[in-house]
């Protein structure tokens, strides 16, 4: 997943549930799956961070319209 943060949340949630697919495909690996773990739980971890700021931006602008 790109850094870029033109990269829309939308965008980012299918390429994670992409990655999470994975896990219950037929190429599931033991051996690959503590480093796809890593790499979803980081893509998770950067939306999570989004959608934060997005919570944090609303509240402000609520703030201003209270």
């Amino acid at each position: 997943m790109k850094d870029d943060k033109s990269v829309s949340i939308s965008k980012r949630m299918e390429e994670l549930e992409e990655k999470m697919n994975w896990f219950k495909g037929d190429e599931f690996t033991l051996d690959e799956a503590a480093e796809r773990y890593a790499e979803v739980e980081k893509m998770a971890g950067e939306i999570e961070e989004i959608l934060m700021e997005m919570q944090n931006s609303v509240e402000l602008i609520q703030k201003r319209f209270d």
